[in-house]
């Protein structure tokens, strides 16, 4: 995140350290266009692995007997990447 923001501090063990946490919290539940285009940007980039993936697996060409499951486990990984990325900022808009 490159926002002109101030970025509040807190003390762990006497040192100062960035309270991200927070800073995030306050980016995404104020701003739901951030929150929406930061969403998007993960469902791109779930597909995007997920194609990444599928052709470095068929320029190794495996064995036809390996594909199904190779391919359940692109998906399994390009998916959870995805949701991952969607969850972060769908949780501060509805619970923030």
């Amino acid at each position: 995140f490159k926002v002109k923001r101030t970025i509040e501090y807190v003390e762990f063990d006497g040192v100062l350290i960035p309270d991200i946490y927070l800073f995030i919290s306050n980016f995404f539940s104020s701003n739901w266009l951030y929150s929406f285009l930061y969403m998007f940007s993960g469902i791109l980039l779930g597909i995007h692995l997920q194609n990444v993936f599928a052709s470095m697996i068929e320029k190794i060409t495996m064995d036809i007997k390996h594909h199904k499951v190779i391919s359940i486990i692109i998906k399994t990984i390009s998916y959870s990447i995805m949701v991952g990325f969607i969850i972060i900022p769908l949780y501060f808009l509805l619970f923030a």
